[in-house]
């Protein structure tokens, strides 16, 4: 049973990192769960949902560097992206017209994301398709909390990145 707890006896992060492979999710409500531990979607594709991705809470994973969304596609929806603490990395993904982000969003509800300042890590994304400039693609969370920055190898910020402005590696709320 000890080897179910989430921390050793020691206090090291006891998580297994695990993988749900070659999803392919179209015309749903939510796409995701509320906090599964050390879970990857790898291979994803999500498109035409009201969520394409619906994430409560999160955590860094054990193996400290695998991405929660790694060669993913996201095609039409929002990303409602975890609340809590850590870092939510997305790698390799491609976003395809009307996506939005938003952060937080089950910030300071019931038990569930108490801290509310993720930081969320963008390594390798692609943009195609074309964005409405009448709406917005991001929305903040309850307390203005989290932060969206590219990855190291992503620093140079290519045109076309309709999340960052143009020579932008960060962004927070501008209340911070």
């Amino acid at each position: 049973m000890n080897s179910c707890k989430s921390w050793t006896s020691n206090g090291e992060d006891n998580g297994f990192p695990a993988s749900f492979t070659y999803n392919t999710d179209y015309g749903n409500t939510f796409v995701g769960q509320y906090g599964a531990g050390d879970l990857q979607y790898r291979f994803h594709t999500s498109i035409n949902n009201l969520n394409l991705i619906y994430w409560k809470e999160t955590k860094n994973f054990q193996d400290g560097c695998s991405a929660h969304l790694a060669d993913s596609f996201f095609e039409n929806g929002n990303m409602a992206l975890p609340g809590g603490h850590g870092t939510f990395i997305l790698e390799n993904v491609i976003f395809n017209n009307q996506v939005s982000f938003e952060s937080s969003h089950h910030c300071d509800i019931g038990v569930t994301g108490v801290l509310c300042m993720p930081t969320y890590v963008f390594v390798n994304m692609s943009w195609i398709g074309t964005i409405s400039s009448s709406q917005s693609i991001l929305s903040w969370g309850p307390n203005n909390g989290a932060m969206f920055t590219l990855g190291p190898d992503d620093q140079n910020n290519i045109e076309g990145n309709y999340l960052f402005p143009k020579n932008f590696v960060s962004i927070a709320h501008p209340y911070w």
